[in-house]
């Protein structure tokens, strides 16, 4: 009885103090997540968050290379300064084709190069930012960093909703592309990324309607399949997420792979995950398999719980 009451104190102790006890699901699935990553040749940080509070981090205190990741926090920067600037989603800017650069990832630039735009073209802040979270399109990003809100200015904004300071925002795509080595500037702990993400989807931070379509906007996402959603194809499930991928070293090594997502179960309930690689020895494949396999530990394991 003795041991018992001191159990239930110490539980109420860790909860009055903002830590949840360790609970037997977490020390499973922490045991098996641990088993399965120590046998790669690369640097996995995991972050899972439940809606109702719990959560399970691994490796979460090196900084990882966002890469396109970073992308959601732009779409939040941005919504937050059409909000409060009273415009819309649909308003209009304009770009010319120096604004599409080449030797980057845009699909926005393959599309619009087929077409006759001499003085070139108007273009909404809704479908630069599908463009940006759906397929990671560097040229619409840089595109809404010159014209909204600037990697400084996305930075700030996080920043001074409290959560953490473990992240830093502070290179465009096009800087990056410059040199490589700047990617480091823009960077998360995988927790930080997913308390962002939970933050967002729970509370009003961002203003209807931009919410709606932010969040619409990650359910539709064309990248990635191999990551996150790996384990969801045929289920009930479904998921809206925001990947990154990096850089290949010169010594064939990839810089990052990333995934960071909210996945709702069949019975309505949610988690969040985020999965960041860095330093893989494996092809770009290969590495986005280690990510759709993790998520595949995960889903399983809460299936059952």
């Amino acid at each position: 009885m003795k041991m018992f009451i001191i159990a239930a104190l110490t539980a109420i102790f860790l909860t009055i103090h903002g830590c949840r006890p360790t609970t037997d699901w977490q020390t499973q699935l922490r045991t098996e997540l641990q088993a399965y990553t120590d046998t790669l040749d690369a640097q996995i940080g995991i972050a899972l968050l439940l809606e109702n509070g719990d959560s399970l981090t691994l490796n979460n205190r090196q900084h990882y290379e966002m890469m396109s990741v970073f992308k959601f926090h732009q779409a939040l920067a941005v919504c937050n300064y059409l909000h409060h600037h009273n415009q819309s989603l649909d308003t209009l800017l304009h770009i010319t084709p120096a604004d599409l650069k080449p030797n980057t990832w845009s699909p926005l630039r393959d599309r619009y190069l087929q077409e006759e735009y001499v003085n070139g073209m108007d273009i909404s802040v809704r479908e630069l930012l599908e463009y940006t979270l759906q397929q990671s399109d560097n040229n619409a990003c840089d595109i809404l960093f010159d014209r909204l809100v600037s990697p400084t200015e996305t930075d700030r904004f996080i920043r001074s909703q409290g959560l953490t300071e473990d992240f830093g925002i502070a290179y465009t795509e096009a800087d990056m592309q410059k040199g490589h080595h700047l990617s480091k500037g823009n960077w998360s702990t995988p927790y930080a990324a997913a308390s962002l993400l939970k933050h967002f989807l729970e509370t009003d931070l961002i203003k209807e309607p931009y919410k709606a379509f932010i969040k619409g906007t990650m359910t539709s996402c064309q990248t990635g399949m191999k990551r996150l959603p790996a384990p969801l194809h045929d289920t009930k499930a479904f998921i809206g997420h925001k990947t990154g991928s990096g850089y290949t070293t010169a010594d064939g090594r990839i810089g990052a792979t990333n995934d960071l997502g909210f996945i709702t179960l069949s019975d309505g309930t949610r988690y969040i995950l985020a999965v960041f690689v860095k330093d893989s020895g494996y092809n770009a494949t290969h590495t986005e398999e280690i990510i759709g396999q993790i998520s595949k530990i995960v889903f399983n394991h809460l299936q059952k719980y």
